[in-house]
């Protein structure tokens, strides 16, 4: 069974280029934009998934309102990895990160590390 990641935030061609990327990893990648955030039943949607990757650049705002809807003492219970720009402009929120860019393999380590696989 392929894993089911969910990209949110960062800019259309950035995040479009990660599932896509995702995708030929073997992953079934799709991309929310950030006013996905907004929408009921977000939580609900998110609980279908094996993985949420926050894409880089998303707003302090709504990255806090989504660690909301995933953190700790949410209901919804799915594992985060957060990309964080090498410059080091965005918050570090989630427990898991990974520098981005980074090579793929990079990206696969760290995605099979946040899905428990390794």
């Amino acid at each position: 069974m392929r894993a089911r990641v969910v990209i949110v935030g960062g800019g259309p061609v950035v995040s479009k280029a990660l599932q896509a990327l995702l995708g030929s990893a073997g992953y079934c990648a799709q991309f929310l934009r950030e006013s996905a955030l907004e929408e009921v039943g977000l939580g609900e949607r998110l609980a279908e998934s094996h993985l949420l990757i926050i894409a880089p650049d998303l707003s302090a705002e709504r990255l806090q309102s989504l660690l909301g809807i995933v953190g700790p003492a949410s209901s919804v219970k799915i594992p985060v990895l957060q990309l964080v720009p090498v410059n080091g402009e965005q918050r570090r929120l989630a427990e898991s990160i990974v520098h981005w860019p980074c090579p793929m393999e990079e990206l696969r380590r760290a995605i099979e590390t946040a899905l428990g696989l390794s």
